[in-house]
């Protein structure tokens, strides 16, 4: 009797950047300022911004609409009703399914999802504005654990893991205690050397700017890229939307 090997498993589609994106971004809350500790400290803006705090949302729709739906633009544009209807249906369905299913739900008269909120910016806003969603995401228990370099060695590794079988993965980006970065985004590729692994990300912050994150393999550590709302420098990384307890 022999034995069997495993039926092979082919890669899902890649993920085609900044084509299923959102086109408009996820505001800052706040300006930011550089301190004398290197850091940057929250300051007032001047005009209060009206689409926020939706960096978990607007990741986590970026993987619903990649898995569980089709752009068709060769049918005619549809209604707000119709658009509506079908794009909670796509947010109702599981953001654990990494990979496109049969039965994806096809939204007309736009070729990808960067057009389609181009198009239909103020009906994505309303749908994809889940606030609150941040604070219950079921994976934000973990960021009050302690990381091991061990730890963020293996989770660099199952990144790879994911992005190799096509199933780009939501990543939470932490330096809990400190509060100075608490962010969510979506890798959906990597390039690596014998010294680093260099994850790229869609950021909600900044909708068609290509960023990556560095992996440090000999520190074992994740590093962040600068920007408006972070000085740059080591974090703490894990996937979430990511089995029972992620």
């Amino acid at each position: 009797m022999g034995c069997a090997a495993p039926p092979r498993v082919e890669p899902g589609p890649a993920f085609v950047f900044p084509d299923e994106t959102f086109a408009f971004a996820n505001e800052l809350v706040a300006a930011y300022e550089p301190g004398p500790d290197g850091r940057l400290h929250m300051v007032p803006r001047s005009v209060s911004p009206e689409y926020r705090q939706n960096c978990v949302a607007m990741s986590r729709a970026v993987r619903l609409i990649h898995v569980h739906a089709r752009f068709d633009p060769s049918l005619p544009r549809a209604d707000e009703v119709t658009y509506r209807e079908r794009i909670e249906a796509v947010m109702s369905r599981d953001p654990r399914k990494k990979r496109p299913v049969a039965d994806r739900i096809v939204i007309p008269g736009y070729p990808n999802l960067f057009a389609f909120s181009q198009g239909e910016e103020a009906l994505l806003k309303d749908i994809v504005d889940d606030r609150w969603g941040a604070y219950v995401q079921r994976g934000n228990w973990r960021m009050i654990l302690p990381f091991t370099r061990g730890q963020q060695s293996g989770m660099a590794d199952r990144l790879l893991t994911a992005l190799h079988k096509g199933e780009p993965p939501v990543v939470h980006v932490v330096r809990f205690p400190a509060i100075d970065i608490n962010h969510t985004v979506f890798v959906y590729a990597a390039e690596q050397t014998p010294e680093e692994i260099f994850f790229d990300f869609y950021d909600p912050n900044y909708p068609d700017v290509r960023l990556r994150m560095r992996y440090d393999r000999a520190r074992r550590t994740f590093e962040y890229p600068k920007s408006e709302f972070f000085a740059g420098g080591p974090v703490r990384a894990y996937e979430v939307y990511d089995g029972l307890f992620y």
